[in-house]
């Protein structure tokens, strides 16, 4: 069972946004951004090449913890507010330009405590597709804008959140590898990980069921008809107060969505929780917050549900 405190926030949310940046500090005692074809022995394994089908994954090793960060540069990060949907961005430029950003929340216990932070970028292997699918995603989907041939990428790692996100930041780690684009292999690979619906973390019907019927209000004009969910932590996540008791638990869900006006289906996702009420029992299923570029894309009504979506009664 994982146990959380209860301050704790949103769990890897990201998105890829592109922003203009003015100018960046350097970190003083800067982290750095390795990069491997591999999560077991990494500083081992560690290679500066890589092109489509390989797998790439990346590790950040802080120069401290994200808070000790946030501290020493007189930033507030505040997790119980709903609007706070990020903690730190990975700046991706392409052969030397600015191209996106990776905005991603790290959860209260990592922010207080971790500085080796890792992610996927690319993989055939169906459990870290499972776990990275948002990046491994958005990661296909800026490649798709370059030309073939070899490129240089850097990433940097910046603290970030909405309040400062129009300011100079400090880069505090930062790692560059050469990619080899070919088209017709990223179309391949396109195919192999493109599907209508996000593959579930979790199959239980009745929490689905639940997860529709807390959407049921939640846009005007939309009709949740599904749920999957997609937690990354694959499971319920409990949080606790200071002593140790469990106050709630929640998770991670992306619900389709029929659009009446438009006549479509989109795909939205949010974390939804329950209060503990004692003796193990929980409250009713409520959502929270959206969890902004998890899964945000319009999607076939027919892949989601077999009603007939003009007659009111099927949603």
């Amino acid at each position: 069972m994982k146990t959380k405190k209860n301050n704790s926030g949103l769990l890897k949310i990201i998105t890829l946004v592109v922003i203009m940046v003015t100018s960046a500090m350097t970190y003083a005692n800067g982290g750095k951004i390795t990069f491997s074809d591999s999560f077991g022995e990494f500083s081992k394994n560690t290679q500066k090449t890589f092109e489509v089908g390989d797998e790439l994954y990346m590790q950040t090793t802080l120069p401290g913890t994200l808070e000790d960060i946030y501290n020493k540069h007189n930033y507030a990060y505040d997790f119980s507010d709903a609007t706070y949907t990020y903690n730190y961005g990975l700046r991706v430029y392409v052969d030397g330009k600015l191209d996106g950003q990776f905005l991603v929340e790290m959860p209260k216990n990592d922010f207080d405590s971790k500085t080796v932070v890792r992610h996927a970028l690319a993989s055939e292997k169906e459990d870290v597709t499972q776990q990275h699918f948002p990046l491994i995603m958005q990661w296909m989907e800026l490649l798709k804008q370059y030309e073939e041939g070899m490129h240089t990428i850097k990433l940097e790692f910046v603290p970030i959140y909405p309040d400062i996100a129009q300011k100079e930041l400090p880069v505090v780690a930062s790692g560059t590898f050469k990619f080899k684009l070919d088209k017709n292999e990223l179309m391949a690979y396109e195919d192999r990980k493109t599907s209508d619906l996000p593959p579930s973390t979790i199959e239980s019907q009745q929490i689905e069921d639940r997860i529709v019927d807390a959407s049921s209000e939640l846009y005007t004009g939309a009709f949740p008809i599904d749920a999957v969910i997609t937690d990354m932590e694959g499971d319920w996540t409990y949080f606790t107060d200071d002593n140790g008791n469990i106050t709630h638990r929640n998770l991670i869900a992306t619900v389709a969505y029929y659009w009446t006006a438009e006549d479509k289906c989109t795909l939205k996702s949010a974390r939804y929780y329950e209060k503990h009420q004692g003796h193990g029992a929980f409250g009713p299923l409520l959502f929270y917050k959206e969890v902004e570029g998890y899964y945000d894309y319009e999607v076939p009504c027919d892949e989601v549900t077999t009603a007939d979506l003009s007659k009111k009664e099927n949603y």
